[in-house]
């Protein structure tokens, strides 16, 4: 399974969108903000409950490494 970010682009979300999501047994909520929803899915699955859900967009969860920026003593001798 892979994790998605599911955005609502407008105002404000429907109250029975978020319903609709957690009611599908084949998409898991991980967490929740008022327009945002973080998911874990089958690709498939997810990119269907998005397709029934207008002014929601899917996008795939992108991790990024974050660069160790603590600073260090080089012994060059």
């Amino acid at each position: 399974m892979a994790r998605f970010i599911l955005r609502y682009s407008g105002e404000a979300p429907p109250d029975e969108d978020a319903g609709i999501v957690e009611a599908d047994a084949n998409v898991k909520v991980l967490d929740r903000s008022p327009k945002m929803m973080l998911l874990e899915a089958n690709e498939d699955d997810a990119r269907q409950l998005a397709a029934r859900l207008p002014g929601w967009t899917l996008y795939p969860e992108v991790e990024y490494d974050i660069p160790d920026t603590g600073k260090r003593i080089q012994n060059d001798g």
